[in-house]
Order: C-alpha cells, then sequence, then structure tokens
C-alpha cells in the first residue's frame, strides 16, 4: 500500500528529472544555435567588408545619379552599418562569455538590441535590394559599372530570409514533436496514477475484508 501510495510522487519526480534533462539538452542546443549564427554573422562582416574596400567606389558610377548608387550612396550606408554589427554580435558574445555574464540581465539585453536592430536593418536591406523604390534596375543587372555592391547585399538578404524561413519551420516542426510528446508523457503519467491509486484502493478494501473477517 506504502508503494502504491509514492507512485504518483515518485512519478512526479522522475518527470522532474527528466524535464531537467530536457532543459540542459535545450541548453546546449541553444548556445551551439547561436555560435553557428555569430560565425555566419563573420561571414556576412567579412563579405560587406570586402564589398566595401574593393567595389563601392566604383559601384555603378556609369549611370545616373542615385541616392542608392555610389560609395556615399544607401547601398554604400547598409554594407558599413551591417559589416559593424556582423562583427560587433560575435565580439559581444565572446567578450559575455569570457566574462561569465551569460545570466546577466544587462549583458543579454544588449545582445538582444544589437540583434534587433540588425533583423531591422535586414529588412530594410531587403526592401532596398527587392523593392520597385530601391536600387534602380540598371545598376542592378550591370549596365551602369561594377555592381558588386549591390550583389552582395542581394545575396545576403536571401540567405537571411532563407535561413528565417528555415529556422521558422523547424521551429514549428520541434514544437509540434515536443507537443506530441508531452500529451503521450501526459496520458502514461494519468494511467500509471489511475493504476496506482486503483491497487492502493484494492489493497485497503482487502484488508478491510480481512478484518472484517477476523471479527467474524
Amino acid at each position: 500500500a506504502v508503494q502504491a501510495r509514492l507512485s504518483p510522487r515518485l512519478l512526479y519526480e522522475m518527470g522532474e528529472q527528466s524535464s531537467s534533462s530536457l532543459n540542459a539538452s535545450r541548453g546546449q542546443v541553444r548556445h551551439g544555435d547561436i555560435w553557428i549564427l555569430r560565425l555566419v554573422n563573420v561571414v556576412t562582416g567579412c563579405a560587406c567588408l570586402w564589398a566595401i574596400v574593393a567595389h563601392i567606389h566604383e559601384f555603378c558610377t556609369n549611370g545616373e545619379q542615385s541616392k542608392f548608387i555610389g560609395p556615399d550612396g544607401r547601398v554604400a550606408l547598409w554594407l558599413k552599418i551591417e559589416a559593424i554589427t556582423s562583427f560587433l554580435l560575435p565580439i559581444m558574445s565572446l567578450a559575455v562569455l569570457l566574462m561569465r555574464l551569460e545570466y546577466s540581465i544587462k549583458a543579454n539585453c544588449l545582445l538582444y538590441c544589437i540583434s534587433a536592430f540588425q533583423t531591422a536593418w535586414f529588412i530594410v536591406g531587403c526592401a532596398w535590394a527587392f523593392g520597385n523604390d530601391g536600387v534602380p534596375n540598371s545598376c542592378r543587372v550591370g549596365s551602369w559599372g561594377d555592381n558588386v555592391a549591390y550583389l552582395v547585399v542581394w545575396w545576403i538578404c536571401v540567405i537571411w530570409l532563407a535561413m528565417v524561413i528555415c529556422l521558422a519551420i523547424v521551429a514549428c516542426f520541434i514544437g509540434w514533436l515536443q507537443l506530441d510528446r508531452i500529451r503521450r508523457m501526459w496520458r502514461e503519467s494519468q494511467k500509471i496514477i489511475q493504476e496506482a491509486y486503483a491497487r492502493d484502493d484494492s489493497e485497503k478494501q482487502d484488508m478491510r475484508d480481512m478484518n472484517g473477517c477476523g471479527k467474524e
């Protein structure tokens, strides 16, 4: 009877232990994903820096005047700011890790703010690269000369959009798997608890029957 009464408690403790293990594994996966994104940031920053140093001065200088082209245009501005944020995020993340500030609210808020700004800047780049009011079509196709700077922005935005879509699909799939797993665990736990209480009631009934027979 004691074992039956303790079964729900033991089940709860087992569930807590499994949840702790699951949370720990999720934390490891999360840190791995973050450093993969930081590596992508470094590659993005290098691409922007290469476009700025090697191609921005000749960027579509053979065509009409536009606020998007040239070394002082919006495309050049986008590349410069993107290069800064792409290098800043890995450096800040490494500094937070070395200073053991992973659980600091201020440090994490700063990283999240930089990431949010970079996301907004990506959206701006997509609007300039793909929108009708963005970079002129003649510059996009290379009719005005060197358009490598635009191509770098275009490819960065395409890769970023692809990553966002893939991450959203993976997150939805993982969420569905976790939800299904939680449902199955809940049904199994309820079944075990009901069986435990049923055994407890059965043993109590047997004890009452034995006591009744003893009195007779």
